[in-house]
């Protein structure tokens, strides 16, 4: 039995779907080509070991840096820290080499159930390949390209799944979808579409109304982009077409949706232009007799496809459309059947539907509440990034692009400031906890003037003046002080105790800052430590 064999038997036997385990099959294939004795191939050089050697290093302990060298290792190329730590202690307990297979395998199994459990869930109960697939490409291996290396792992992903699919007598089967069938799934999807608005930045993409705008900023493209369905990114750009296609790929995935609409891997289908010439040389264009389910193009100069749609249903002289980016939106429009602006009309290969296995494609991939700090990347941050936003936290001149760079990082620990957490900039539990916590207050109804107290105001502070050994329960505010006097550079560690120390850097802070110099902190070294 080969290595993904037994990689297989072993997922499977903790459970594992088999659409899960060839998901994970596909990342290890990445990461390493099965073998646990493989270090990352740039560190081979800068190490001077070859993988065999730096194996030995470590198990006879003449090599004493595993855990701090940033280096790749293992079936799963475990690189962080913390992981490798835990890699180690988990051989070590075990008296095996760091390059035993089954211990890996092990390793693999008690890290994701113990410290990655939205992912194990998933795993023990999801057969969406796709989005397993996503899952942990975006939050366990978390590369820093994601969309290209999705591409492949999709790939690989599914040829495992042809593999142990067939071996294990499950594949699927379904019956052939009839034309109209497969018209009514794109045109019910188009339906429910209607109404949703381009956004002004890449942000609030799910919401049909929120952060609308002119700027071409769509789910569409964004689920597009994460495909090999174009020859570069499309986010941001004009997107009438780009909407049509994501209704085949919802509706059929990819590349069973693409090929309907006669476009190759890598499409340049994203314009009018590409897409109408897809199809005339593919033989699918009519001119005439428009159907339900064709696209729809527009000309408003000779030579020049300038819009598209999808025709929803003909009435007498009347068709009518569905389409996207038609005043900034998705929308319903009708026209005269004989209306010169027609150029003519592309016909889906609705065949290709029948006796085909057509996938659910998820709206959104599951995002889960992982650890993130500055250098992450992905839906997590992206999410993280509403929330600052929602909350009045500046994310930076990009908005929620998925990308936890400085300016992410300095709304972070603003956050963390200004709700008494501790300040390191990291996104965990408590900040995960505090962010919901804020954002369900945002959302109660707030009173009428009439009904509000006359208290203190809800931009001021109500904090309590600190002096040197101040006790009596100070100690959550002492420790914010000292967590804001970290975000400002000095060098303190978070105790909760106001000491002689203490005194002499809040001194050192009223000079900076042109404050009374008397080691106190009332309201104006607050307001100054906490920049209000």
């Amino acid at each position: 039995m080969g290595v993904p064999e037994t990689i297989f038997e072993r997922v499977r036997a903790a459970g594992f779907t088999i659409e899960a385990a060839c998901a994970l099959l596909a990342q290890i294939q990445k990461e390493s080509l099965f073998k646990p004795e493989n270090l990352e191939d740039s560190r081979n050089n800068s190490l001077g070991m070859t993988d065999w050697q730096y194996v030995n290093a470590v198990d006879n302990g003449t090599y004493t840096n595993f855990v701090n060298d940033a280096a790749g290792f293992g079936l799963a190329q475990w690189t962080e820290r913390s992981r490798k730590q835990n890699f180690l202690n988990y051989f070590k307990s075990r008296g095996k080499s760091i390059a035993d297979l089954e211990t890996q395998i092990g390793f693999l199994l008690y890290e994701m159930k113990s410290f990655f459990g939205g992912i194990w869930n998933k795993c023990l109960t999801s057969h969406d390949l796709e989005n397993l697939t996503w899952i942990l490409l975006n939050t366990w291996e978390n590369p820093a390209e994601k969309t290209n290396n999705m591409i492949e792992r999709y790939g690989y992903a599914q040829e495992w799944y042809r593999k142990f699919s067939n071996q294990n007598g499950s594949k699927k089967e379904v019956s052939g979808m009839t034309k109209q069938e497969a018209v009514k799934k794109v045109l019910d999807l188009a339906r429910s579409e209607i109404g949703y608005r381009e956004k002004a930045s890449n942000a609030n993409l799910e919401d049909k109304d929120a952060n609308a705008g002119g700027a071409n900023w769509t789910k569409y493209a964004r689920e597009l982009d994460r495909t090999n369905w174009y020859n570069g990114g499309k986010n941001g750009y004009a997107w009438c077409d780009v909407f049509v296609d994501w209704l085949f790929f919802k509706c059929f995935g990819d590349p069973l949706g693409r090929n309907m609409i006669c476009q190759p891997t890598g499409s340049a289908g994203a314009g009018c232009l590409y897409s109408a010439q897809y199809y005339k040389s593919a033989g699918r264009w009519v001119t005439n007799s428009p159907q339900p389910g064709d696209q729809i193009f527009f000309t408003y100069s000779a030579g020049e496809y300038s819009h598209t749609g999808i025709v929803e249903q003909i009435n007498g002289d009347t068709v009518t459309t569905i389409e996207g980016n038609t005043s900034d939106m998705v929308a319903r429009r009708n026209y005269n059947i004989g209306n010169k602006v027609i150029a003519g009309y592309g016909r889906p290969k609705w065949e290709l539907a029948a006796n085909t296995v057509v996938p659910d494609i998820p709206e959104e991939p599951v995002v889960y509440r992982e650890m993130l700090k500055q250098g992450s990347r992905g839906d997590s941050v992206r999410k993280l990034q509403e929330m600052l936003i929602e909350l009045g936290f500046s994310v930076g001149p990009d908005g929620a692009d998925g990308d936890f760079g400085a300016n992410t990082y300095s709304a972070v620990r603003r956050f963390q400031i200004e709700n008494h957490l501790t300040v390191d900039g990291i996104v965990g539990d408590e900040t995960w906890d505090a962010l919901e916590k804020a954002l369900k207050k945002e959302e109660e109804p707030k009173p009428s003037p009439s009904e509000k107290e006359e208290t203190v105001p809800r931009n001021a502070l109500n904090l309590p003046i600190l002096v040197e050994d101040t006790e009596d329960g100070a100690g959550p505010y002492v420790k914010l002080a000292q967590s804001a006097l970290a975000c400002w550079g000095y060098t303190i560690v978070i105790t909760g105790l106001f000491g002689k120390e203490m005194t002499n850097k809040i001194k050192d802070f009223q000079e900076k800052k042109g404050l009374k110099v008397d080691g106190e902190i009332g309201p104006e070294t607050w307001k100054a430590l906490l920049k209000v």
